[in-house]
């Protein structure tokens, strides 16, 4: 079994660009629920690469926006909906590369559902900005944390409780 993640497999070169700024996007999605493009939009500069319809679970998809002109900058947006039982969590992906300025990206989970899921973020610096994203289901971030925070209190529990044993004894031993 290998310990590669889905993000492992995406290259990490982007398209090629003639674009003063422009924004290269991938989502790589770690949930067990496919994604749908709901809606999307540029707010400045042209979409080069349209982002897929769909985004199967453990799959990526990208897209790219480019500066459309001289001193301008590309920054627009995705809604993919997670399609499950509920059909009402909207991930919402937000992406920026000023011609002046820092670049920004956000990304946030809105809905009845968004407390089961968490967006991650690497990348984005420079003006062609690469940038990734990862939706992954937040239990599987958190179990392993309380697994560990549980563990090690134990242990320093028993650490304790073993020294003051030890320290009892050697107070008695001593009388």
């Amino acid at each position: 079994m290998s310990s590669q993640t889905p993000l492992d497999e995406v290259p990490k070169h982007g398209f090629s660009t003639s674009a003063a700024r422009s924004v290269d996007v991938t989502l790589v999605n770690m949930t067990e629920r496919v994604l749908r493009l709901d809606d999307s939009g540029v707010g400045h500069g042209d979409l080069r690469i349209a982002a897929p319809a769909n985004i199967l679970p453990g799959r990526k998809g990208r897209w790219m926006l480019e500066s459309s002109g001289l001193m301008k900058g590309a920054d627009g947006w995705t809604k993919w909906r997670i399609v499950d039982e509920n059909g009402s969590a909207v991930v919402k992906l937000e992406y920026e590369s000023p011609w002046h300025g820092s670049n920004s990206f956000s990304g946030s989970v809105e809905g009845d559902d968004s407390e089961s899921y968490l967006v991650g973020r690497e990348g984005g610096s420079g003006d062609n900005a690469r940038v990734f994203f990862t939706l992954r289901n937040r239990k599987f971030i958190y179990i392993p944390t309380y697994i560990y925070i549980y563990r090690s209190l134990l242990h320093y529990f028993f650490q304790f409780l073993f020294s003051q044993t030890v320290n009892t004894h050697n107070f008695l031993s001593r009388s």
